[in-house]
């Protein structure tokens, strides 16, 4: 969290961690932390796709995947969220989750099985 952080909401006056997170907790209520929320919000893939249509519509190829054991939440459960907005938006692209998957376990045989020959085949033409 401190690390996305530091890229979508820095803070130099807020030592030690130099950030401003997107939710403070007072107990046990979680809430959202102005102005850092909506600078992590805009920054976001899912809230850029609108703006970015054009440029997206422009690319010969989108290569979504995701492990079907990946452990960080965020993006097993972001990456549908994804593929449908960008299908929404009737903008090409390719979503898979993988049988098996994590996040790192299986990396070397999606590269050569998937990836590759997915921008081979865009990219030839």
């Amino acid at each position: 969290m401190t690390a996305i952080s530091a890229a979508f909401s820095p803070n130099p006056q807020k030592a030690p961690m130099y950030v401003d997170h997107p939710f403070s907790q007072v107990g046990p209520v979680l809430s959202r932390n102005e102005p850092a929320y909506s600078s992590y919000r805009s920054k976001m893939p899912l809230y850029l796709i609108e703006q970015y249509r054009v440029n997206l519509l422009s690319l010969r190829g989108i290569f979504l995947n995701v492990g079907e054991f990946e452990e960080f939440t965020h993006i097993r459960r972001s990456t549908p969220v994804v593929s449908a907005e960008l299908s929404k938006r009737e903008i090409p692209h390719s979503f898979e989750i993988y049988k098996d998957g994590d996040h790192g376990n299986k990396i070397r045989e999606r590269f050569s099985t998937k990836l590759i020959p997915f921008f081979s085949a865009v990219l030839d033409k």
